[in-house]
């Protein structure tokens, strides 16, 4: 598993380059605030093994798991199993595709929670 802005603020930027991540990806855990930049090279979520008790499969994006969490991708690729966005009650993510590929094997709001905020932009490929 890997956080960006766990309980504070955190911002990664990516130019080029592979970012493998086994397990999830979280942005905003804890209340906190994460912003990823992706202009080129790829990142890759997959793997781990399933909490029973938990709603996020392994491999899983969660854009503002319970704080705020935003995407900005202009170029290069992501790949999950998953694309949760804003994940628990009063989270926020929003996620801009403005070029590049955004590949999951699902994408979705936890519809089963309560107040959730959203925002998806698409200007690249969403497969």
């Amino acid at each position: 598993n890997a956080s960006i802005g766990a309980g504070g603020t955190g911002t990664v930027k990516m130019d080029a380059g592979t970012w493998n991540v086994a397990g999830n990806l979280g942005m905003g855990l804890g209340g906190g605030s994460a912003n990823l930049i992706l202009n080129g090279g790829t990142i890759s979520i997959a793997g781990g093994v399933n909490d029973p008790g938990s709603h996020v499969p392994q491999g899983g994006l969660l854009v503002g798991d319970s704080g705020s969490g935003t995407v900005t991708q202009t170029g290069g690729s992501v790949t999950a199993n998953e694309l949760i966005i804003a994940a628990n009650p009063g989270a926020i993510g929003t996620y801009h595709l403005n070029g590049g590929t955004a590949s999951s094997g699902s994408v979705s709001p936890v519809a089963s929670l309560s107040r959730w905020r959203l925002f998806v932009s698409i200007r690249g490929s969403c497969q």
